[in-house]
């Protein structure tokens, strides 16, 4: 669930320096995602199975340079970086959230858990990837963790809202 700030007064978390630099790339990041001049995003084939949304690092590099009025690709590349430690999109692949200006494979993430939203996880939220992750795994891999599997009835009654919002 979404938690923001209560103990500040009203107005003064919208225009902390914070907020202004996470709204502005949540604006470039909007853009990304435009159906016309966005990011094309795409299905792309594995070895076993198909990885379905993603965007590469090096259209996420050209769209900067041509849409962002850039002319070095280091400083496109220093952009993305920030915006992909900031959780704005992450590599699927790979755990350290740096561009790279190849064909890495990235996804945008939802709006939902973007920082300008003040998310903490919470047990519910946990209980929903734990719970995607054993499904994935169970489909996928045919893997299951033996010790998760007697609390899989209770995650799934306390996560049945939450996992409409799985990417």
């Amino acid at each position: 669930m979404a938690h923001t700030n209560t103990s500040s007064p009203p107005g003064a978390l919208e225009d902390s320096p914070n907020m202004l630099v996470y709204r502005k790339m949540e604006d470039v990041v909007a853009r990304m995602q435009e159906e016309k001049n966005g990011i094309p995003i795409k299905t792309v084939k594995s070895f076993l199975s198909k990885i379905p949304s993603v965007i590469l690092g090096s259209d996420i590099v050209q769209w900067m340079l041509t849409h962002l009025n850039m002319e070095d690709p280091v400083e496109a590349l220093h952009l993305g970086t920030l915006m992909a430690a900031h959780g704005y999109f992450f590599p699927i692949s790979d755990h350290v959230l740096s561009l790279k200006d190849d064909g890495t494979f990235y996804r945008f993430q939802t709006p939902y858990f973007w920082p300008s939203n003040c998310w903490e996880p919470e047990n519910g939220d946990y209980g929903e990837r734990l719970q995607w992750f054993v499904l994935y795994c169970r489909i996928s891999l045919n893997y299951t963790f033996h010790f998760e599997i007697p609390y899989l009835p209770c995650i799934e009654v306390i996560g049945q809202s939450l996992c409409e919002r799985i990417v």
